[in-house]
């Protein structure tokens, strides 16, 4: 008497089983990184107060910086000049950073302009580019917008971060891409480092965080992992 053998429908239930097991692991390797806290630097016992608001911005797809563009700490009006177009504007002024995908950012002003083809280059190692935009006036805090107070050791810190990540000339001075940007108080700058699937804007938002003493995911590639740690989640 023949032994049964495996048919077809046995096969592609192993093939579904393997690929749902795949897809899980893959799911987890995304989310469980992005849960877990990262070591950060620990300021010492007595350190200075925590009284200079930094803002972290998430639009759906990217996260951004917002620090005071000049303070008694650091102008960052000499590295990255004011556009004129705020001239005579009131309330403070704020500059905020982004780091990125060079060709990304340069050939995507809206998000009309996202082509397949370049998320695919964006993936596997491209060159990258700091956004850098000058806002006036006091942001409005919420779920895509939280405010952190960081003492001067902190803030330093960060600051040493960001401006460690542009490109510089003869002159030491960030260098300026000739390119529009998405308005009139913004411009885009080369960049250091190299953007990737494992090593994104998030990323590079989160590195930054830790830097400063900040909660951050251990890493992540999404925007909603970085919000996750600060102040202000519903869920912690």
């Amino acid at each position: 008497m023949e032994k049964n053998k495996p048919g077809a429908g046995s096969f592609w239930r192993r093939v579904c089983f393997l690929g749902i097991v795949v897809f899980a692991l893959f799911a987890a390797a995304l989310v469980i990184p992005g849960l877990l806290t990262a070591p950060r630097i620990e300021d010492e016992v007595g350190a200075d107060l925590a009284e200079i608001p930094v803002y972290v911005l998430d639009n759906g797809a990217h996260t951004d910086l917002a620090l005071p563009g000049v303070n008694e700490f650091w102008d960052w009006t000499g590295a990255f000049p004011e556009p004129d177009s705020l001239a005579g504007r009131p309330g403070p002024l704020l500059v905020i950073f982004g780091w990125g995908q060079r060709e990304f950012y340069l050939r995507t002003k809206n998000w009309a302009d996202i082509k397949p083809g370049l998320l695919w280059n964006s993936l596997w190692g491209a060159p990258a580019a700091l956004h850098v935009d000058y806002a006036r006036g006091i942001l409005k805090e919420g779920p895509d917008c939280r405010k952190l107070l960081l003492t001067k050791a902190q803030y330093r810190r960060l600051c040493a971060f960001i401006l460690r990540h542009a490109q510089t000339g003869g002159r030491g001075k960030p260098l300026r891409i000739d390119s529009p940007g998405y308005g009139e108080s913004d411009a885009f700058y080369e960049a250091k480092g190299s953007f990737s699937l494992l090593n994104t804007c998030n990323t590079w938002t989160a590195r930054a965080l830790r830097r400063a003493g900040q909660k951050s995911p251990l890493w992540t590639i999404f925007p909603c992992f970085v919000m996750y740690h600060l102040p202000g989640n519903s869920t912690h």
